[in-house]
């Protein structure tokens, strides 16, 4: 996890990929979260109660405010903000619900 914590934070998006360590610890699962336009900058990342990643983000191509997250299975989308969202800097906050 810090290995994709930080590949976020430093913003190496190709595709936006997510990293994260499998159950064996020997081995890496790399995902493209979005690779649709412009998007990964200003991201932050929670971990829900379930042990799923969150991800919200900046889709500059569209100007709106992603969240992403893993249920387990695939990735999910959502657009939080539409377009025209001014500096966009996100921040993420999960309680025990996710």
């Amino acid at each position: 996890m810090i290995v994709a914590a930080l590949l976020v934070a430093l913003g190496l998006f190709i595709g936006f990929p997510f990293v994260s360590e499998t159950a064996s610890a020997a081995s890496w699962n790399v995902s493209v979260v979005d690779a649709l336009g412009n998007v990964g900058a200003y991201s932050s990342i929670a971990v829900d109660a379930a042990g799923h990643p969150h991800i919200s983000y900046e889709d500059a191509t569209s100007g709106t405010l992603k969240h992403a997250w893993h249920d387990g299975s695939v990735w999910n989308i959502e657009t939080v903000r539409a377009v025209g969202c001014p500096e966009i800097f996100t921040s993420l906050a999960l309680d025990s619900a996710g």
